[in-house]
């Protein structure tokens, strides 16, 4: 058994800070906030005056509703 066994399974409420968002994504901080900046990503939750987070559901229907390119 590996220490991601023992880990409880991701919940789709869970929130994902900037960050976070960014690596799941697989892109830099500066390329997560042109496209928030752009209005073309997902919606994200204001949680206080300098927190923001997206729920991994928002985040997976994001990803869905993106065009698929060639080569990718």
């Amino acid at each position: 058994m590996t220490a991601d066994d023992k880990r409880p399974p991701l919940s789709d409420d869970e929130g994902l800070n900037h960050k976070e968002w960014c690596r799941e994504n697989g892109f830099s901080i500066s390329t997560g906030h042109r496209i928030r900046q752009s209005g073309d990503g997902p919606k994200f939750i204001r949680v206080s005056k300098r927190r923001v987070i997206v729920t991994r559901r928002e985040n997976r229907r994001w990803q869905d509703s993106r065009p698929v390119t060639a080569g990718a």
